[in-house]
């Protein structure tokens, strides 16, 4: 009978795969279990069971709405100054310009609004209204960004990412939260407003669409069946379909 010696390296690599198989299964098999959209449990107990954040892109402005400018109406007409040379791409801008809207005051709390919304003004007791925001960019696309993600920069993400990574969901058959977009177009800058940036793909906003196929590509293509998708990667780099 012929004997057969193996050299260290040959024993610690048929030795040692052994071991990274189970450890490779083990680890699967973890992933497989625990979703990255499983419920986490808050640092304080909620009061909220859902949120609705309505993102007016191209809204009134809040001069116009919540926020009067009694210094404004007092310097109606007359030239920006004390903020050095005015530097424009399109026109040139006239006198200052007040609302032309009347401002009073309303509810307990005697918050400011104007003769636009007389039925919001019932209602203002109950509205958490923030009017020190500001953004660091005047152009379109950066400071949606800052308003939806934080940054100026696209890749970050969003805050729906972030509250999906932090709580989860209770029902990991459903988006973590959807997204629905002006059916005319924008924002401005696209899906990175509502993207899970550096986080992982699970995290992202789900787009819904009122005609056509409310979720995009949720289907398979016509005429893919399960075993040619099982043959993808094959068919992908080139080979027999």
């Amino acid at each position: 009978m012929s004997e057969r010696f193996l050299s260290r390296r040959q024993l610690l690599w048929r030795c040692g795969s052994g071991v990274a198989g189970l450890a490779f299964t083990d680890l699967m098999a973890r992933a497989a279990s625990i979703s990255p959209l499983a419920p986490k449990q808050p640092h304080f107990a909620p009061k909220a069971k859902a949120v609705i954040s309505i993102f007016c892109y191209g809204g009134v402005s809040q001069v116009d709405t919540f926020d009067p400018k009694p210094e404004l109406a007092r310097r109606a007409g007359e030239a920006l100054t004390g903020k050095g040379e005015v530097v424009v791409s399109q026109g040139h801008p006239g006198g200052l310009m007040p609302s032309p809207w009347r401002f009073r005051k309303h509810g307990e709390c005697g918050m400011d609004v104007s003769e636009l919304f007389p039925n919001v003004a019932r209602h203002v007791d109950e509205i958490a209204f923030i009017r020190s925001m500001y953004a660091l960019s005047n152009d379109h696309a950066p400071a949606l960004f800052q308003m939806n993600t934080g940054s100026i920069l696209a890749g970050h993400p969003s805050m729906g990412s972030w509250i999906t990574y932090g709580l989860g969901t209770g029902n990991q058959n459903l988006p973590a939260f959807i997204v629905f977009s002006d059916w005319r177009g924008g924002p401005i800058g696209g899906a990175p407003n509502w993207g899970n940036g550096y986080m992982p793909a699970a995290y992202q906003g789900t787009p819904f669409r009122s005609t056509g196929d409310p979720i995009v590509d949720l289907r398979p293509p016509a005429g893919s069946d399960p075993a040619r998708q099982r043959r993808w990667p094959r068919s992908f780099s080139g080979g027999s379909a």
